[in-house]
């Protein structure tokens, strides 16, 4: 999230898929294809389940690991992002929002440890 010119993000996840990356990147040369695979599916596994990450769904037992705050809004804009767009704005903090919807809407680029990305949201609210 993007508030106040803070950006306020949750890294619980990150250690996860920092392992996960390393593990396809040992892979690569033996069937990484389906070694890639197995990897994802395993760490995918892991959400919202008490050895894993908790994340937004329609699972309701997230609620109880949510990180809760308050903040008072000084700023004209909120800024929510998935994951997947966060990285994409990250690498191209130059642009405006508008610019990156029509850069990352037009994008055809590979992640190469993931592949096609197809979690690139964001919600830009006006205050």
């Amino acid at each position: 999230m993007l508030v106040n010119e803070m950006e306020i993000t949750d890294h619980r996840v990150d250690n996860l898929f920092e392992k996960g990356k390393n593990e396809i990147k040992d892979s690569i040369g033996t069937n990484s294809v389906l070694n890639k695979k197995i990897i994802l599916q395993k760490i995918r596994k892991l959400s919202n389940q008490p050895s894993g990450y908790w994340i937004g769904s329609l699972d309701e037992r997230f609620l109880d690991h949510a990180i809760i705050n308050q903040i008072d809004v000084t700023s004209e804009q909120i800024v929510l992002m998935s994951d997947g767009f966060y990285e994409f704005y990250q690498n191209n903090q130059n642009k405006t929002f508008e610019e990156l919807i029509k850069m990352r809407f037009n994008s055809s680029a590979i992640d190469p440890i993931y592949g096609k990305k197809d979690d690139a949201s964001i919600l830009v609210i006006d205050v």
